[in-house]
């Protein structure tokens, strides 16, 4: 029952984000929301959305073209604008404004670049007897469910996130996972002077580089592996529910330039936040 499409919704929105000359960095939200309703001793609901076709990126892309632009700005004193950091947040709300509960999230907290996993493993409605219906604009009924049935929501991937790591921040009612950029081309980045090469007497006698590259990883298509259950132990009426899931990236410029031995190196920044958002109402 879980993969049945009567209770499948997709979710689709882009923000482009213009962030210099030849340069626009691009939100794709897509969601996959799965709905149930439980119909046993108390009407129970349930919730499962899945981020993972949802990307993040600092330059576009075109249909058919290999090779994506490329950053305003990439030499040995100028890096930008590049994706500094994404915030994912989803929660589910009824229409009388009771938030469900958060039962299920991934991923968690990260504490090194690479390969993320995802995984969620949730059921509800078994062993117990039941009536399974669904929340659509078009309802198709219920489906009855006895002993050892129910809804079984199940889902396990991994994503690579070369330069980021992942901050699981989630409450009891919202999901909410921070990409933090964590790696550059020279070491770790911690905030955005990391980049700057701050020793002046190194500057031009074996070392050139005032702003050290950033990872390529956090130029093109960062990915999301973002999902996330919810519950609501008491469903009163005919409620409807809405899902809100918004993504907001940080995109950052970093340049620098000498002044002189005394004086040393002047750096600069630049930060530009965008946010793609989707609401889903999910009627009974």
């Amino acid at each position: 029952m879980a993969q049945d499409g009567n209770f499948k919704f997709v979710v689709t929105q882009d923000q482009p984000c213009p962030l210099a000359d030849g340069q626009t960095g691009q939100l794709i939200l897509r969601a996959d929301i799965y709905a149930a309703k439980i119909n046993a001793d108390v009407e129970q609901a349930a919730v499962y959305v899945d981020l993972s076709e949802s990307t993040v990126s600092a330059v576009t892309h075109v249909e058919g073209d290999a090779t994506p632009s490329d950053m305003a700005w990439n030499n040995n004193q100028d890096q930008g604008y590049f994706v500094e950091r994404i915030a994912v947040l989803v929660k589910a709300t009824t229409q009388d404004g009771e938030q469900l509960e958060l039962s299920q999230n991934s991923p968690q907290t990260t504490h090194e670049r690479g390969t993320v996993a995802s995984h969620v493993d949730y059921s509800i409605g078994a062993d117990q007897a039941a009536s399974i219906g669904f929340f659509g604009e078009e309802p198709t009924g219920s489906v009855t469910a006895g002993v050892h049935e129910g809804i079984s929501w199940g889902n396990s991937y991994s994503k690579e996130l070369q330069a980021f790591e992942v901050d699981n921040q989630s409450s009891d009612t919202e999901a909410a996972h921070y990409y933090n950029l964590t790696a550059h081309s020279h070491g770790r980045y911690d905030d955005w002077q990391s980049l700057i090469h701050n020793d002046i007497t190194t500057i031009g006698i074996g070392h050139i580089d005032l702003v050290h590259a950033v990872d390529r990883g956090c130029v093109s298509n960062v990915p999301i592996a973002s999902q996330a259950v919810f519950y609501l132990p008491r469903l009163t009426g005919e409620q409807h529910l809405t899902v809100e899931i918004s993504i907001t990236a940080t995109f950052r410029r970093v340049w620098a330039e000498t002044k002189d031995f005394l004086l040393g190196i002047e750096a600069h920044t630049d930060a530009i936040e965008s946010t793609v958002s989707a609401a889903k109402v999910l009627y009974p």
